[in-house]
């Protein structure tokens, strides 16, 4: 009959196998998460300032420039936050680690001010994103020559 302590060691082993895993499943994205930023950003943007950018207008050009800083800083940010979560699991799982090898069933007292930051840069990295898309879609709309 599995005692108490088989069933603590059981979930200890179950949740940090789960970190284990979440940790590769992000440091697997990382590369993707890039390249489809990246690639996506500059297509767009190229279009952009090809079609809907005229030469004459160069405040058009300025905002665009903003936009493309916008989408950048979404992007270091995405990077910033895959990368502090990684350690945010590092962190979580010696939290684990601590609370088993003291024997202690209760919520742990250490904390992980790292999945805060990342929360943090997600948050940002998402508010960049919204922005550089408004952006992108009024500089679209004040580039379309009318139709007159």
């Amino acid at each position: 009959m599995p005692t108490q302590q088989d069933s603590n060691r059981q979930e200890y082993l179950d949740e940090r196998r789960l970190l284990v895993e979440a940790e590769l499943a992000i440091s697997q994205t990382l590369d993707k998460a890039l390249l489809t930023l990246s690639s996506g950003a500059l297509g767009l943007s190229i279009t952009l300032a090809r079609y809907f950018v005229p030469e004459q207008e160069p405040q058009l050009s300025k905002v665009l420039l903003w936009a493309w800083s916008l989408f950048g800083g979404a992007v270091v940010c995405t990077i910033i936050s895959l990368f502090t979560s990684q350690i945010a699991l590092r962190r979580h799982r010696d939290i684990l680690d601590t609370d088993y090898s003291n024997n202690d069933s209760s919520d742990s007292k250490m904390r992980n001010y790292w999945a805060y930051c990342t929360s943090l840069c997600t948050l940002v990295a998402l508010v960049l994103f919204i922005l550089g898309v408004i952006i992108l879609a009024c500089l679209a709309w004040l580039g379309l020559p009318s139709a007159q």
